[in-house]
């Protein structure tokens, strides 16, 4: 069965850039008492901790005015060029970055590594381990990426403040 990634802009609401977060769902009290419900806004995070979270991220993607030319084809694949643009992009905006890949990573190794692992379905489980999604990333190596170092039963426990810069490997990784 052949699976195609479908890239759905969010809404505006589900996205802001560096320094902001998106707050979904709560009440709010105005200054003359009376509660309202707020479904979304933006909001300044606090500190200057850089925080690259997963709206953010949407953000940069989908107000970029960057078009890339298309990947080879992988074989067995040969009608699957909807990813080629979004794994340029990304490539493109981390190592703008200075964050160091392995020497002489391309595109099309990033998109064989998605056809191999996934076949393009973006739904992908592995059945005998935690790997999921296109590029099959464990969910161990998600938890390490983004900081967590302790597994404590079914909750992860963060033991470092860097945790929060960590984290746009993390998003990075679940936007593939």
């Amino acid at each position: 069965m052949r699976h195609k990634v479908e890239l759905l802009r969010p809404k505006d609401s589900e996205m802001c850039p560096l320094f902001y977060h998106v707050v979904k769902g709560h009440r709010r009290v105005c200054a003359s008492g009376t509660t309202t419900w707020v479904d979304a806004h933006r909001r300044r995070n606090s500190g200057e901790i850089v925080m690259y979270l997963f709206e953010n991220l949407l953000f940069y993607y989908w107000n970029s005015d960057k078009n890339f030319p298309k990947i080879n084809a992988i074989k067995g694949f040969p009608d699957h060029h909807n990813l080629d643009n979004v794994i340029q992009f990304w490539l493109h905006y981390w190592r703008s970055k200075r964050v160091k890949f392995p020497e002489g990573l391309e595109p099309l190794h990033i998109k064989a590594l998605i056809a191999a692992e996934s076949s393009f379905n973006p739904k992908a489980r592995a059945r005998t381990s935690s790997a999921t999604g296109l590029m099959q990333v464990l969910k161990t190596a998600l938890m390490r990426l983004k900081g967590i170092e302790k597994i404590t039963g079914e909750r992860f426990a963060t033991t470092t403040s860097e945790s929060h810069q960590k984290n746009w490997k993390t998003q990075w990784l679940t936007l593939l």
